[in-house]
């Protein structure tokens, strides 16, 4: 069975990924809404292989994508 696609923010979303992005050199996690991103039309955006810019310094951030975390009910 192939995998399943999270190369879009919306498909990182629906299927319950996490995505942050880190900057080594203000030592700075940020975790980005998806949801809000997605109502301001970025859905469609595909993260991998681009690097953002970190807001504070300007250095080049890190993603991290983390899958979903199921716990036992």
């Amino acid at each position: 069975m192939p995998e399943p696609r999270i190369d879009t923010i919306r498909a990182m979303h629906e299927r319950r990924y996490a995505l942050s992005c880190y900057c080594p050199k203000c030592d700075r996690w940020i975790v980005p809404d998806l949801a809000r991103l997605i109502e301001e039309g970025r859905g469609d955006y595909n993260p991998i292989g681009r690097w953002p810019d970190c807001s504070v310094c300007g250095e080049r951030r890190q993603w991290r994508l983390q899958p979903p975390v199921y716990r036992a009910a």
